[in-house]
Parts: C-alpha cells; structure tokens; sequence
C-alpha cells in the first residue's frame, strides 16, 4: 500500500547568495508562520564564499519535511537562480523572501492564502513593509501615493505597479497557475520585474493588502546598491529593453524603456557617441513603434546636447 504524499499549500521561494549575517533571521520568520496549511521552504542558494550554505544545512537538517535547499556548485547568477528555484515550489500558492530580508507577521502566509482563496480574479496580493537602512528602521515603502483618500488598501494594474513600484518581492504571494515560467528563461535579464509583468499582464491585477508584514534590508553591500549610480541605470534600460523587445506593443513598457532612457542620458560617463550608446539607439529603432517617436527623439536630443556640453566644460576647465 502507497501512501499519498501531501502537496504543500505553498511554498516559499528564497534565494540567498553571501547572506551568512542575515540568513538565520529570514529562515526564522518563515518557521515562525501559523497555518492551517502546508507549506514548503525552497532555498536557492547560488555557491556563497561566506557560511550561508552551513548555515542552511543546518536548519534543513532540522526541519527536513519543510525546508528544501538547492546548492548550486558554480554561480549561476540572480536570473537563473531565480528561475531554477522557481521550478522546484510545488505549492497552489508561491510566496517570495530573499536570504537578505524577513518577515514580521507570523499570520503573514494565512492572511493573504485566505484572500487568494476568496479574490480569484487576483494574480497576486502583497503588503505593506518598512524599510532597513544600515540597522536602522528609517521609513515605510513607496506605496503611499496609491493610499489617498483614507485607503488602506486598493487594487493596482500592470501599469499602476510600473509607475510607483507598489511592493518588492518579499512581500508578495502568487497564483503558481498564473506563472509562466518558459516566458522567463527567455530574457537575459530576468529580475522581479519580469515575473511581476509575467503575473500583471494578462486579465489579473494585483491586491495591495493592509497590514505591514515585512521588513526589506537596503545595505552597502547588496547586489543593486553596491552598484555606483551609472551601473544602476544601465542594469535598468537593459531590463527594460530585454522587456520590450518580447512586448513591443505595451504602452507600459514603452514609457519606461523611455523613462529609463532619459535617466542613462542624464546619469552616464559614457560619451554620446561611444559604441554602447549606439547600441541603445539602434534598439530603440527596432523597439518603439512610430507614435513614440517624437519623445525618443526628445529623449535623444537631450542626451546629445548634455554630453556635448559636459565635454566642451570638461576640455574648457
């Protein structure tokens, strides 16, 4: 006689990479949860040089029916390790926490698992969340300009996310049915903002609920703000190039990709004229459509005559 092997309600999908001094913590506030469900841990963890792989053996070894742990034998990098960890939860529902962040809610899984259940027109749901800035609890997230008027809570589009960047990963939970997980592995550089549009895109929308349940680190050295400010709006129009040239007609997509531009003009050291600014402007010739072509082009513009003026400053002084 067989025994039926219970599939987890959901399942926690982590990926850690150097975390040893903050590992423990976000491990803790996934056992921490109360739940009328299953659930699994499914840990990505990319070949740290630190102690996070012990680390994790350690608590794997000790919650064996909950925690599952992938060791990657070379570094794979954030996208694939995201993806492959992706492919390995099992659960109706995926929820997200990076090995850098926690949880502070221990009802955190039961409340949004009960509105996913009740709200099924609804992608995804998240929360609200403070902000850890060198130890230090500073300030609330960025999604007080959707809050007017008294709300609490609300419902948010595609586009509404992309303008104010509702929430980060370690506060949503998603509808695993809803995920489209080939569409992923064909980006270069897939991040959070290719699985929140993977999710926002089709006839779903997503649910900001009320209640703070997290808490997002923001250090030094993290993988994005270790990054000087030219190398951050670099990664940033590749993510949404890599986007759009897979969603040419998403009106969404081309505001940020111009958005994003805008920003590489005004924030690059490279001259106008050097190769990788070529490559941009050729992409943009094969990306935006026709009607967008009067704001490229003001976009571009722009561009030329601020380099061309820091350069004639720069040879003048």
């Amino acid at each position: 006689m067989s025994l039926e092997i219970k599939k987890p309600h959901v399942s926690i999908w982590m990926i850690t990479y150097n975390h040893e001094k903050s590992i423990e913590k976000a491990i803790k506030s996934v056992l921490m949860q109360k739940t009328t469900f299953e659930f699994e841990l499914i840990i990505g963890e990319d070949c740290s040089t630190d102690n996070t792989p012990s680390i994790i053996n350690s608590y794997k070894s000790k919650y064996p029916n909950i925690i599952r742990a992938r060791f990657n034998s070379a570094n794979i990098g954030m996208s694939n390790n995201m993806i492959k960890t992706l492919e390995e939860c099992n659960g109706k529902y995926i929820a997200m926490l990076e090995g850098d962040d926690y949880w502070t809610d221990e009802y955190k899984l039961q409340k949004q698992v009960e509105f996913l259940d009740a709200n099924t027109h609804y992608s995804l749901c998240c929360h609200r969340y403070k902000i850890l800035v060198n130890d230090q609890l500073e300030y609330d997230d960025y999604a007080s300009p959707l809050l007017l008027n008294g709300l609490m809570s609300c419902e948010f589009t595609l586009e509404q996310n992309f303008k104010h960047w509702v929430t980060k990963p370690l506060t949503v939970m998603f509808r695993k049915d809803c995920l489209k997980i080939g569409e992923l592995k064909q980006y270069q550089y897939a991040r959070d903002i290719h699985l929140f549009y993977n999710l926002l895109s089709s006839k779903f929308s997503g649910y900001l609920m009320d209640f703070f349940g997290a808490v997002y680190t923001k250090n030094q050295h993290g993988v994005w703000t270790s990054q000087s400010t030219s190398q951050q709006v670099e990664t940033s129009l590749n993510v949404y190039n890599d986007l759009l040239s897979k969603h040419k007609k998403s009106s969404a997509l081309q505001k940020m990709y111009l958005e994003s531009l805008k920003h590489y003009f005004r924030h690059s050291n490279n001259s106008i004229f050097s190769k990788r600014s070529y490559h941009i402007f050729a992409s943009i010739f094969k990306l935006l459509p026709t009607s967008k072509w009067i704001n490229a082009k003001y976009y571009i513009l722009a561009g030329v005559f601020k380099n061309f003026l820091l350069n004639n400053h720069e040879e003048s002084t």
